[in-house]
């Protein structure tokens, strides 16, 4: 199956210019500084940051400007339901 047909659509009917519908929302969370949701097409994005927090050892302090953590929980979804990877 091709991604974009011989007259120039997209699977979905959409020409090769036409974005998908695109939504956003700030501040779901109240425990978070702050969070945020955006849905683009079949895909969705939950944000939220906490911090900035203290550094509880001075020898992290020292080597280190910033530290982050990622958390990252994809889900697929197929004809028969929604299926996560975790």
């Amino acid at each position: 199956m091709e991604v974009i047909s011989p007259e120039g659509l997209r699977q979905d009917g959409r020409t090769a210019l036409c974005l998908r519908d695109i939504s956003c929302r700030l501040g779901l969370y109240e425990r978070p500084n702050g969070s945020a949701y955006i849905e683009m097409g079949n895909t969705k994005v939950l944000a939220a940051v906490y911090g900035p927090r203290e550094v509880l050892s001075r020898h992290i302090y020292y080597s280190m400007h910033c530290i982050t953590e990622i958390l990252f929980r994809g889900c697929l979804t197929c004809i028969s339901g929604p299926y996560c990877i975790i």
